[in-house]
């Protein structure tokens, strides 16, 4: 049963990191790839060799392998659902430091601000469960603090163009990265 967890785990993520690696040329638009981004694509290459090794090298407890999993299709789910949602905005990298030129309310915008980056860190702790190894616990914290810096900075984009009204109206109603309780 362990192996067939170990190939399902292995399947999904490698899948997700591709579904990642489309997005980047097939669902955001950037005139270029701003040096942040270029730092995710590092951090995700190294954080995905590291996590497969793991999974094939260490014996994980199968309650582990199962919830990593399970949190992994979760993710994939509110990813698809963003880039749903999100389809014609043309949104930007992370980190690209131009102003956005839309906002997106529909789909899991409805909830929280940042779908993609919720998505992403849900998919690198699922991951990281699975592995159950003490040497790949950085990695959640790593992508929680990158993606919260790329996210921050959006927010700074959207305060300093013309859609900030909006955006401020926005704020107040959707969570940063959780749902907001009681919002209007």
């Amino acid at each position: 049963m362990q192996i067939f967890a170990d190939i399902a785990v292995s399947i999904v993520s490698v899948i997700v990191v591709a579904a990642y690696g489309w997005s980047v040329r097939g669902h955001f638009a950037s005139p270029k790839t701003p040096p942040g981004a270029w730092g995710i694509s590092a951090l995700v290459t190294i954080s995905t060799l590291l996590l497969l090794g793991l999974v094939w090298m260490v014996e994980q407890p199968f309650p582990a392998l199962l919830a990593g999993l399970a949190l992994e299709l979760l993710s994939a789910a509110l990813f698809i659902a963003a880039v749903v949602a999100s389809r014609q905005a043309q949104l930007r990298f992370a980190f690209d430091p131009q102003h956005p030129h839309g906002l997106v309310r529909g789909g899991p915008y409805r909830v929280v601000r940042h779908p993609f980056y919720v998505s992403y860190i849900m998919f690198w702790t699922g991951w990281t469960i699975a592995a159950w190894s003490p040497i790949s616990m950085f990695i959640p914290p790593a992508f929680v603090l990158t993606y919260w810096l790329a996210a921050r900075m959006e927010e700074r984009n959207f305060a300093a163009s013309a859609l900030a009204p909006h955006y401020q109206t926005y704020k107040e109603d959707v969570g940063f990265f959780f749902p907001r309780l009681g919002r209007r």
